[in-house]
């Protein structure tokens, strides 16, 4: 078995994105965590609402911190 040389590994966890959970995005957005849940499973039927998600099972959803922001930049009136 392979393993990481300590700068391989220190590479790999600064460019993995920083996963949110669907609480950690309803309160950085001020809406509720429901909120997020219902925009993440709207996705996965094709609707455009919400910031993008990663669906990691059927009951386990993570958002991009990067993608969350981006996605509020857009959205900003």
């Amino acid at each position: 078995m392979a393993t990481l040389s300590t700068n391989t590994m220190a590479t790999v966890i600064a460019t993995f994105p920083e996963l949110l959970t669907a609480e950690q995005v309803a309160e950085l957005l001020g809406v509720s965590a429901a909120t997020v849940s219902r925009w993440g499973a709207l996705r996965e039927h094709g609707e455009d609402v919400g910031p993008p998600c990663y669906t990691l099972s059927d009951r386990v959803r993570r958002w991009d911190a990067v993608e969350v922001r981006a996605w509020l930049r857009q959205v900003r009136r």
